[in-house]
């Protein structure tokens, strides 16, 4: 687990991913009860782990800056 910085990118079925500000690195899935208080393009910190081989989902996230 790691600690990144990134947007959040919403879409219309209710997830969301965190694109990370590093462009090497792939977005990663954020589940919808964990988008509540977030609003698209929110910068946030999230940890982030490999949930599958090439599959990365972001967890306690934090909100950087509106």
């Amino acid at each position: 687990m790691t600690i990144h910085t990134g947007t959040i990118s919403l879409h219309p079925r209710g997830f969301g991913f965190v694109v990370l500000d590093d462009p090497d690195q792939p977005a990663a899935f954020v589940s919808p009860p964990a988008l509540n208080p977030f609003f698209a393009k929110d910068r946030v910190r999230a940890d982030i782990t490999e949930s599958a081989p090439g599959r990365f989902t972001a967890t306690n996230l934090e909100l950087v800056a509106r």
